[in-house]
């Protein structure tokens, strides 16, 4: 499994040196050929994936498929792909998802009712999609404790609501 998708372009690593069941998948330097059959390889390893990066690769809503299949999943990166609407509706049960990124790409308000029923969703980031701040509100209403990103900018590096503690800063 490992080894085939490693022969694919994937780059495969642990999680975390005492969490050798957990995987995280990245397509980094072969994301320009990587297609939904190399994507479909993903599923011979799919109880221990809890990472994936899609990230620029050609997947297609088709691909998403695959990927809704991994039922360990809490990272998903599909930032710069041709995804739309109906892809998003593939990943409906991914219970676990805490992070989800698809900035970049063909979503709308449209997959936001899906979203709201992942609890577990702490960032979504939704620049330059058709997401708008109407149906990010509604959606915060549903989720308000995730960290929901419609744009960002120069600003955006910038640390904001210093004045508000963050368990970040221990002084």
């Amino acid at each position: 499994g490992v080894a085939h998708l490693e022969g694919l372009g994937a780059t495969i690593s642990q999680l975390a040196a005492n969490l050798p069941q957990h995987l995280v998948v990245e397509w980094i330097s072969t994301y320009h050929k990587t297609t939904d059959k190399e994507i479909e390889q993903i599923l011979h390893i799919a109880p221990n994936v809890v990472e994936v990066d899609l990230s620029r690769t050609k997947v297609t809503d088709e691909g998403l498929k695959h990927i809704g299949k991994l039922a360990r999943l809490t990272h998903l990166n599909l930032s710069r792909t041709q995804i739309t609407d109906k892809g998003i509706a593939h990943l409906s049960g991914l219970r676990s998802l805490e992070y989800l990124n698809l900035y970049g790409t063909g979503v709308s308000d449209a997959v936001l009712p899906m979203l709201a029923k992942h609890r577990r969703l702490k960032s979504l980031y939704t620049w330059k999609t058709k997401i708008t701040s109407e149906g990010l509100s509604k959606l915060r209403k549903a989720l308000p404790d995730a960290k929901l990103v419609l744009e960002t900018d120069a600003k955006a590096n910038r640390y904001d609501n210093l004045e508000i503690p963050d368990d970040k800063f221990d002084f």
